[in-house]
């Protein structure tokens, strides 16, 4: 449910409900489960959806941002930097897509 849509607006209660269990015995599990809160693991779903965003395309850091969930772009920045060690255009110029080597564009010439 969260990998599926890491933008959705799924609340702690939402999942509770879709797992026929309180809110409380929801996030006892969970972190049982998986070592995270279940808003913890959410902004972890997020970031990890982000950086391949970051990795494959061109796109404006602040329109990945809104699209895996994120409606403020300073509050991304610091939950990304928190789980990376990097900001999101740092990460993009280390990971991000390349143009192609050199050694490519000569063999086509």
């Amino acid at each position: 449910m969260i990998e599926a849509d890491p933008a959705g607006s799924a609340s702690v209660d939402d999942l509770a409900r879709a797992t026929a269990m309180s809110p409380r015995s929801f996030n006892r599990r969970f972190r049982e489960a998986t070592g995270n809160a279940p808003w913890e693991y959410i902004q972890r779903v997020r970031v990890e959806a982000a950086r391949r965003a970051l990795e494959r395309s061109h796109d404006p850091v602040g329109v990945i941002a809104e699209r895996v969930g994120y409606r403020d772009a300073v509050a991304f920045r610091k939950v990304f930097v928190r789980l990376t060690g990097l900001t999101p255009a740092d990460y993009r110029a280390r990971y991000g897509p390349r143009a192609a080597p050199t050694w490519i564009s000569a063999a086509a010439e």
